[in-house]
């Protein structure tokens, strides 16, 4: 294994992050194994959505989001999501434990040997630069890292403490509670978690069994890494703790980072939209030695602009939900960078005026090219949240039971309207029905019949296009 610094000047093992290199034999012989046990191992009873078919983290994401949507919407119940990792999951993971979750979900006991068999024979050599290595460590526990099979495995081990967990939260009504009568109390991707309850005691008490559940077999998550956010008022003081020691409450427009977003609990986006722009520039500068070098061709900086800069701005953008402001913010963010590429530079005698009225001119003639395919990052967004809007409409037909979906469904915007008719407009806490939310979006500009146009692709690809040039027509020019 060789060790790279994570940080400038490491010093402590926690400090660098071990890089496994693994014969390829083995990896071949792994995936063998990985095909032969893949259908008695996709048996995942929890909400995980990390290393499996069809599955992705803004999924997670979207879930987190449409519950503090909703919560704020309805204001009953608040809604409080605890925010936690599992510390080195793969190096601290139970050879024991696998085997049982294993045979559990019925794989052959043959695979489960051939598994073991190869871990306990191997032998982990730590190399920190030609002259330092370490000694041969035999491996008692840990997944070894590079392995096709192991995110399989690792799911697979998880979801076993998983399901015991989901199954007790259930049974005591802990966690949030939705229509259909089913329960969302843990979301997961890979080693990170979220634990959703409806007050901040239930919470409490998921927090304390979780960490129980996990210690039990050899995992853990520090209570000075965990993190407590809540749709209820700031001014409400609660303290939480977890082992006696009070874990962090941000506020709520702050909100906590979950898997490179930032998930704000008084539905608004102004955080989020910075951070992205602040990752997007840091991103931009990174990558400056290719993008600003006027020797190689625009279109082929264009490209790499795309695939690094723009794919970081615009990372889980689909279920976003922008005013007006934050629309003319990213507006003005991306020509910025695209004007430094360019590397327009003052003409002697040229005022201030011309030289801004030329360097907004000189980028729109330039990405006219047909080769460059230049999109605006507004317009990204809106198409991002259109084909988001679909993918999660044909769950319903796809995976129904699947946690996005039910979500979703759960007082979805045909409910608030039967419900407010009721009430002569109001919801049921007396506000009037002025919704600012992700679904009204797509009824606004797609009509009442959108959710059935997106079960058939086509349809809903001419949809989505016919509708994306309408929206983007409002924008203005640039």
């Amino acid at each position: 294994m060789s060790l790279l610094a994570k940080i400038p000047n490491a010093t402590l093992v926690k400090d660098f992050r071990p890089i496994a290199v693994l014969p390829v034999i083995y990896k071949l012989y792994s995936r063998v194994m990985y095909m032969l046990a893949e259908t008695t191992c996709d048996r995942i009873y929890a909400p995980q959505f990390a290393f499996r078919k069809f599955h992705q983290a803004h999924e997670a994401v979207f879930i987190m989001r449409q519950n503090v949507e909703k919560a704020v919407e309805w204001k009953a119940p608040e809604v409080y999501i605890m925010d936690g990792d599992i510390k080195k999951a793969y190096d601290y993971a139970s050879h024991a434990l696998f085997a049982e979750a294993a045979r559990s979900r019925g794989m052959h006991e043959v695979l489960i040997h051939a598994w073991l068999r190869e871990w306990r024979n191997m032998k982990s050599e730590f190399k920190l630069d030609s002259q330092t290595t370490s000694r041969d460590v035999e491996r008692t526990r840990s997944f070894p890292q590079g392995d096709p099979s192991e995110p399989m495995i690792f799911n697979l081990v998880l979801d076993t403490i998983a399901e015991t967990f989901v199954k007790t939260a259930m049974k005591k009504g802990r966690g949030k509670k939705l229509q259909d009568g089913s329960w969302v109390n843990l979301i997961m991707f890979a080693d990170n978690y979220w634990l959703v309850a409806n007050d901040a005691h239930a919470l409490r008490l998921m927090t304390c069994e979780w960490l129980r559940l996990l210690g039990g077999v050899g995992w853990e998550t520090p209570t000075e890494d965990l993190t407590w956010c809540t749709t209820a008022d700031d001014g409400i003081s609660i303290g939480m703790f977890v082992d006696g020691k009070l874990i962090r409450r941000p506020k709520r427009g702050d909100g906590f980072k979950a898997l490179g977003t930032i998930i704000t609990f008084d539905n608004r986006f102004e955080v989020e939209i910075e951070n992205r722009l602040a990752r997007a520039n840091a991103t931009f500068y990174a990558n400056w030695e290719l993008l600003g070098c006027t020797s190689s061709p625009l279109a082929k900086r264009m490209q790499i602009f795309r695939a690094t800069v723009e794919a970081t701005f615009l990372w889980c953008a689909g279920s976003w939900n922008l005013r007006v402001e934050q629309l003319k913010r990213i507006k003005g963010a991306q020509p910025r960078l695209v004007r430094k590429m360019l590397r327009i530079e003052r003409l002697d005698g040229e005022d201030m005026q011309d030289l801004i009225i030329r360097s907004n001119h000189i980028p729109k003639l330039r990405l006219r090219n047909t080769d460059i395919k230049h999109a605006w990052w507004d317009e990204g967004y809106v198409q991002l949240r259109l084909d988001w809007g679909g993918h999660v409409a044909r769950l319903k037909k796809l995976d129904p039971t699947r946690l996005t979906y039910r979500v979703y469904n759960h007082w979805n915007y045909n409910a608030i309207r039967n419900e407010s008719d009721q009430y002569r407009g109001k919801q049921h806490h007396g506000r009037c029905l002025h919704i600012w939310r992700w679904e009204y979006y797509m009824y606004f500009h797609l009509g009442r019949t959108w959710f059935d146009d997106a079960q058939n692709r086509d349809t809903w690809q001419a949809c989505v296009n016919k509708t994306k040039e309408i929206i983007i027509s409002k924008f203005g020019q640039r």
